[in-house]
């Protein structure tokens, strides 16, 4: 599926932070703190007719977006931002893990 679309939509949130120990203590020499985190959300959609064309009619559901391991956008993330082991690190590696092949990113994936 190579499909662009665009959504009508609002989305928001809010989120707390309380410092429960702040609250309940005048000591301010601590080395640690009990913090309450609580948030809140909203999503509204609205005129999304161009998402019944993607639905499947039997389940509703929308079909995911599969993505080709071996394209040249996915290789180039792998081979430019992941810092991976490579054979060539094999040797140095000895000295931190005693078989550094079975941590090879590409073999792993079989690439």
């Amino acid at each position: 599926m190579d499909q662009n679309y665009k959504w009508n939509y609002v989305n928001t949130d809010a989120d707390l932070l309380i410092n429960l120990s702040n609250l309940f203590s005048k000591n301010y020499e601590r080395p640690l703190n009990l913090i309450f985190v609580g948030g809140l959300g909203l999503n509204y959609v609205w005129d999304n007719y161009e998402l019944k064309d993607l639905q499947a009619p039997v389940t509703g559901k929308i079909p995911p977006r599969l993505v080709n391991p071996d394209g040249n956008r996915v290789q180039a993330v792998v081979s430019d931002i992941l810092h991976y082991i490579t054979p060539e690190d094999y040797e140095a590696a000895k000295k931190y893990v005693a078989d550094p092949e079975t941590y090879d990113f590409k073999k792993i994936l079989n690439w």
